[in-house]
């Protein structure tokens, strides 16, 4: 159990299951925003669930917001990194 072999085989095999896993989770997102929103929208729901709702469609807008311009200001750090490396 303590070789090389077995340790590779054992990440990769664990590596698929996390991919599996988050795959599914972002699936599961897509229809929990459409739940939210139908919470949201529905007049006939409490006013407390229908706020709850409308505050996490937010929030999530937000962070994804956020989340987005993290990533372009990584790949642009990225980039300077890699261009200031090819000219020294």
């Amino acid at each position: 159990m303590n070789s090389p072999e077995f340790k590779s085989a054992y990440e990769k095999a664990r590596r698929g299951l996390v991919q599996q896993s988050m795959n599914q989770l972002q699936q599961a997102a897509a229809k929990a925003v459409e739940v939210m929103i139908e919470i949201m929208n529905d007049k006939a729901t409490a006013p407390s669930a229908r706020l709850a709702a409308a505050k996490s469609v937010l929030e999530y807008s937000v962070q994804t917001t956020q989340i987005e311009e993290l990533n372009k200001q990584v790949r642009e750090l990225e980039f300077l990194i890699k261009y200031e490396r090819e000219i020294k």
